[in-house]
């Protein structure tokens, strides 16, 4: 009876005694090289980083000022991608799909592609010019290569709407003040919330009927 190294489950390298019968110092040596051989391997295989996702963006050529716009994000591997946009980032998780399957396209499917939907927006006051869509897969740092998208802003026409109302409208008093200050707050802290879950469906519906001013 002798003892001899042999790897564990887990071929890890971390070597197990095992009382077996041996015809010879041979059979310890093979199993040692074994052993030795599984490991190698094992934690060559490890150390190999993932391959990047290989990216591509769709977004809409020209917007207005106080518009938003849909952006379709297309990977060939699984992972959330990052789109950065005047000045911010946002992450938007990708789902296994067909290509042929976004909601709005035709034809049939094509290969398995993770695709990820955002809408991002212009400022209302923002100046008409040329504005860039970046997307990076998450975990990469903002410097690094990432696909773009030229946007180009233009001036939207609005509607304008003149009314004509009483002087307490036109200067409320403290306690409407109070009012208003609270429930902008409200509403500036609704519009800076950034969900990476997708809490939307195209297409969108008015929650009212009527015009828009």
């Amino acid at each position: 009876m002798q003892c001899v190294p042999f790897a564990g489950r887990a071929g890890r390298g971390a070597a197990r005694l095992w009382s077996m019968p041996v015809a010879g110092r041979g059979l310890a040596v093979l199993l040692l090289t074994l052993s030795v051989l599984s490991s190698a391997l094992l934690s060559g295989l490890s150390a190999t980083p993932a391959r990047a996702a290989v990216l591509s963006l769709d977004a809409p050529e020209s917007t207005g000022d106080g518009k938003p716009f849909v952006v379709t994000v297309t990977a060939d591997a699984p992972g959330d991608v990052v789109l950065d946009w005047r000045g911010q980032s946002l992450t938007v998780p990708v789902a296994p799909t067909s290509v042929g399957t976004v909601a709005g396209s035709t034809g049939p499917a094509g290969p398995a592609r993770w695709i990820g939907q955002a809408i991002l927006a212009v400022p209302l006051d923002a100046k008409p010019g040329t504005e860039t869509v970046r997307a990076r897969p998450a975990g990469q740092p903002k410097a690094a290569p990432a696909v773009t998208r030229a946007v180009a802003v233009v001036r939207a026409a609005y509607p304008e709407q003149r009314l004509t109302v009483e002087g307490k409208y036109v200067n409320p008093d403290k306690a409407a003040l109070d009012r208003h200050e609270a429930e902008r707050a409200r509403v500036k802290a609704a519009l800076a919330l950034r969900t990476p879950e997708r809490l939307w469906a195209l297409p969108m519906l008015r929650p009212v009927p009527g015009g828009v001013s």
